[in-house]
């Protein structure tokens, strides 16, 4: 009788600890992918190695004790995959660049992006408003949306040349294919500082500036709201400064 009360003990606390096991998540799974310049994702074979985006996750699963996975994702189903829940957490997004944002969980403003406006080396024309591009051909990314420059571009008075990354755009520029690029700040000091040479120049005109969030799935089984604030704790400690740091150095322009 002894024996037969301790297995029923067995089977229902087994029959009771199996559902909160089930339960429990896996790994947070980010979204990264080739529209991510360097720094922000760093990509060889086909795999996330390094980068912004993998430093910081890193650091999220760190400081809330969970695991985490990356999955290499198209932009234009990212927007799809976190509103169904196959991908819990995507970072360097702004709310305006999402339609009903209010879709999903974000983290406070994690550093400040710009848009700038780079020339060739040695580059002594003056640039300090959008006139002074009148007439010139512009290395723009394939998809991107420049709202202080669209109504230019739509009237001609501003051509885009379209390329699927900045380092492409950079070496149009270098072969006098295009007369200027617009790139982040932080894509072009990386490509700076990793090259070891200061190899373009930024004018004074800047195209646009945004806060760069992370985004969570409201589908997600983690506590995305408890991950937010730890997100938002790590921008309060320095933290994603230092990340950012480690790949780009000192950011001109600020964040």
């Amino acid at each position: 009788m002894v024996v037969v009360r301790l297995l029923s003990k067995c089977v229902l606390a087994c029959g009771l600890l199996s559902p909160a096991l089930s339960a429990t998540p896996n790994n947070l799974t980010v979204g990264y992918g080739y529209h991510n310049a360097p720094p922000y994702a760093i990509i060889s074979t086909g795999t996330l190695q390094s980068g912004i985006i993998k430093d910081i996750a890193d650091a999220l699963a760190a400081k809330a004790n969970i695991k985490v996975s990356f999955k290499e994702v198209n932009r234009l189903d990212l927007d799809n995959q976190l509103n169904t829940g196959e991908l819990d957490m995507n970072c360097i997004a702004n709310p305006a660049w999402f339609k009903q944002p209010e879709r999903f969980v974000w983290s406070g403003p994690l550093f400040v992006e710009q848009d700038r406006l780079y020339g060739p080396p040695d580059d002594k024309r003056k640039v300090d408003e959008i006139g002074d591009l009148s007439l010139t051909r512009v290395g723009t990314i394939r998809g991107f949306h420049y709202p202080t420059l669209e109504l230019q571009f739509e009237q001609h008075n501003i051509q885009r040349s379209d390329a699927s990354k900045h380092a492409d755009n950079f070496a149009a520029l270098l072969n006098q294919q295009v007369d200027y690029v617009i790139a982040d700040n932080i894509t072009t000091n990386y490509l700076v500082h990793s090259s070891g040479e200061q190899r373009f120049t930024q004018h004074q005109l800047k195209i646009s500036e945004h806060q760069v969030h992370c985004m969570f799935s409201a589908k997600s089984k983690f506590d995305t709201k408890q991950l937010a604030s730890l997100l938002d704790k790590l921008a309060e400690s320095g933290e994603i400064d230092r990340i950012i740091n480690h790949y780009a150095g000192e950011v001109p322009g600020g964040r």
